[in-house]
């Protein structure tokens, strides 16, 4: 099974080309900032900051994945969400990963379980990238 492709195609249908809102970033903010522990993370931000952020971290995640190396700004975003600056626990990421795939059900028509199979396995390993620098 070509995930790779699975999920290239996947994101351009939930993504596709706009710039701006998008109901699929509004969807996974919506389920991300849900989580009690989220929600409190974000209680003093911006509104627009955070969604623009999630649309950001799922291109930079995938981007890990087909570069097998962090962006300098995933690297950034690291550090920022460390233990001794934003505080993001290592545990949070699941709900990162959970918001994300309830977007995918939501607004990819295509969605079965090879799709989501294929956003997991293309994501996660930016999801353990983040987790380890958590002490840094």
């Amino acid at each position: 099974m070509d995930y790779e492709e699975i999920f290239n195609m996947s994101y351009w249908r939930v993504f596709g080309t706009a710039v701006g809102e998008n109901p699929f970033a509004e969807t996974m903010y919506g389920q991300f900032l849900g989580h009690p522990e989220i929600a409190a993370k974000f209680a003093q931000s911006n509104p627009s900051k955070p969604m623009e952020m999630l649309r950001l971290s799922v291109t930079l995640a995938a981007s890990y994945y087909f570069h097998r190396k962090p962006e300098h700004l995933l690297a950034k975003f690291a550090v920022m969400h460390s233990r001794s600056r934003l505080g993001i626990e290592p545990h949070l990421y699941r709900h990162w990963l959970d918001s994300v795939l309830q977007a995918v059900k939501t607004h990819d028509p295509a969605c079965d379980e090879n799709v989501l199979e294929a956003w997991r396995r293309i994501l996660t390993p930016a999801i353990e990238f983040m987790q380890s620098k958590y002490d840094t």
